[in-house]
């Protein structure tokens, strides 16, 4: 493990806080979100034409600069290069491509019968944008979890502010240089920064928030929200068990299951939390699970280049204490 601990004891939810996030006077970000709303009232977005131009735009900045992607992920995570294509950009990659298909239905809306008392009458029922949308990702997939609710919004017409994680520096650096390149301001703003930027941007009214994360910050985030009754979508972690039968094929088995499990070294909302194995077949698939592991890391799982690390010191500080515990 090679990264270095946080320099401040600052936290926020367990969260440790470098000392180069600048504090936030309030109001820093009104003008920003002023101009995004300016390009909602003018309907910059309105069409499908503008929405498939700016998903384009997203394809072409993944496309053109995917090296750059896999460069920082790897700066951040260590993240294998195959990781990197498959769990970060060839799902984001195909999301905007079934978006593209799909966003002339999703606009067209539909026309419905009304109830008895409203006859004789048709009535439509017609999507339209939220409006400005405040989307928080994470650092554990920094590519993915920023895209990905960034194609959702531009397809349904909205304008989005985007706050990347302050853990994964070299990605959020990234985001916001070329974003702002290859989307109109009106349409797409990036911020960067640590709690401090996001206490402020939760400070102000959004028209939607999306926002992945623990159910901790979830709160947090839910609560601020609730001040300006702000519809939100939050994606939170979970508990995710894996099943093995006295019928299955154990060695499948736990090669699938370690595959699962040791994808971006575990940092991963879905990534199997516990096993729940037949007590028949329980010391077989143990050693099943062994010999995966040393088929896909050797002998020395820490000089693997086909495994991620841990974000940083505070989270594998974190980890090794959980394993004390559990006398591991």
């Amino acid at each position: 493990m090679t990264n270095t601990a946080p320099a401040t004891d600052e936290t926020f939810l367990g969260y440790a806080i470098p000392d180069d996030i600048d504090h936030v006077a309030p109001g820093a970000y009104d003008g920003l979100q002023a101009q995004l709303r300016a390009g909602q009232e003018a309907g910059v977005m309105r069409s499908t034409q503008a929405r498939k131009d700016a998903l384009r735009a997203v394809l072409a900045m993944l496309d053109e600069h995917d090296e750059d992607f896999i460069e920082a992920l790897r700066q951040d995570l260590r993240r294998p290069r195959v990781e990197a294509l498959l769990a970060d950009l060839a799902s984001v990659k195909a999301e905007i491509t079934f978006a593209l298909k799909h966003v002339r239905s999703w606009q067209r809306g539909s026309f419905t019968l009304p109830p008895p008392v409203a006859q004789p009458s048709l009535g439509r029922v017609l999507p339209e944008p939220r409006g400005v949308v405040l989307i928080i990702s994470p650092w554990n997939y920094p590519i993915q979890l920023s895209i990905s609710p960034l194609v959702g919004a531009l397809a349904a017409g909205n304008s989005v502010l985007l706050k990347p994680s302050e853990l994964a520096p070299a990605t959020s650096a990234l985001l916001a240089r070329l974003i702002g390149q290859y989307l109109d301001p009106q349409v797409v703003q990036v911020v960067e920064g640590g709690v401090n930027v996001s206490t402020e941007l939760l400070a102000m009214k959004w028209d939607h928030i999306f926002f992945t994360g623990s159910t901790r910050v979830g709160r947090v985030v839910m609560q601020a929200a609730a001040q300006h009754l702000t519809p939100v979508t939050l994606e939170l972690g979970g508990k995710s068990p894996a099943i093995v039968a006295a019928d299955a094929d154990l060695t499948i088995a736990a090669r699938r299951i370690m595959w699962g499990k040791f994808l971006n070294a575990g940092q991963t909302c879905v990534a199997p939390d516990y096993v729940l194995v037949d007590a028949t077949v329980r010391d077989e698939f143990v050693d099943q699970l062994r010999v995966a592991a040393r088929d896909f890391f050797a002998d020395t799982p820490a000089a693997a280049a086909d495994f991620s690390r841990i974000v940083n010191r505070a989270h594998f500080d974190r980890i090794v204490q959980l394993i004390d515990t559990a006398g591991g």
